[in-house]
């Protein structure tokens, strides 16, 4: 049996249908949140619609007072272009991922959205890996 895809969109309060993931059945867990692989549906920022993206939607691991700061210095972290950081795109407060209209009222998740680079996660990456070859 082949399984049921299961879509979503959220977005920041302003356009709550910006980022689309396909199958949030299919994602990655760290120690901050889980990621998902999504595209931009509108135009964000300077990206075009269709960019795959990594939305990550912090768990409870992550204060509130860790996730302002956050967003306080994400448009400084917008401008950092280097070829072995993922770019910030936006730091933004939202719905939980929904197929359909959500009330503002329950946009209450935290989210971070970067350019999604293909690639091993740094987790593997860092697996048996000696450090000075990690921080290459």
């Amino acid at each position: 049996m082949v399984g049921v895809a299961h879509p979503g969109w959220t977005g920041p309060t302003d356009d709550h249908h910006s980022y689309h993931v396909a199958d949030r059945t299919q994602f990655l867990s760290g120690g901050l949140g889980v990621v998902y692989r999504a595209t931009i549906e509108t135009d964000r920022l300077d990206l075009l619609s269709g960019t795959e993206v990594a939305v990550k939607q912090f768990t409870g691991e992550v204060t509130n007072d860790r996730f302002e700061k956050l967003q306080e210095r994400a448009s400084s972290l917008r401008q950092v272009e280097h070829p072995h950081l993922a770019r910030l795109v936006e730091v933004f407060v939202g719905p939980p991922f929904a197929s359909g209209t959500v009330d503002d009222a329950e946009a209450i998740e935290r989210f971070c959205v970067h350019v999604w680079i293909e690639g091993e996660s740094l987790a593997d990456r860092c697996t048996d890996a000696d450090p000075q070859l990690v921080l290459k």
